[in-house]
């Protein structure tokens, strides 16, 4: 489901044909990866920069086959990923925290949290007085 004046721009990869939601007035940005192969939520008033991944499944390493392992994400209302920033199985992105450029998230991130790095860690925190709304438009998008 895609949420009213939300934008999901040219060469997004989807995963998989269902197990995605996205609220009002939300953003992907061009040649982000949408691993969907479990669910993944987008909140309200959500910005995703370009070449972020989004992982839900991945592999076992305490067993010998390397079976199938995963979790659902969630990305809370306000928040915002930067440029080539990854999420991986599990995470819950807490309502309006910032995931900085080129980052690697292995763990949940606290409401208003800015994070960074490899792995993320916490920076500081962002003010909760946020009065903006997301507005990327059409341009590229499909």
């Amino acid at each position: 489901m895609i949420g009213e004046k939300s934008y999901i721009h040219t060469n997004v990869k989807f995963m998989y044909y269902k197990n995605f939601n996205i609220g009002n007035h939300s953003h992907i940005g061009y040649s982000a990866h949408i691993d969907n192969r479990l669910p993944i939520s987008i909140g309200n008033n959500v910005m995703i920069a370009p070449h972020v991944k989004i992982i839900t499944l991945g592999h076992n390493l305490d067993k010998s086959d390397f079976c199938a392992k995963g979790a659902e994400v969630f990305l809370k209302d306000n928040s915002v990923v930067f440029y080539g920033a990854m999420i991986l199985p599990g995470v819950i992105v807490g309502e309006g925290a910032v995931i900085m450029a080129g980052s690697v998230v292995v763990k949940n991130v606290e409401p208003y949290s800015i994070v960074g790095g490899n792995p993320a860690k916490h920076i500081r925190f962002r003010t909760k007085e946020l009065d903006y709304e997301i507005n990327q438009g059409q341009w590229f998008s499909c």
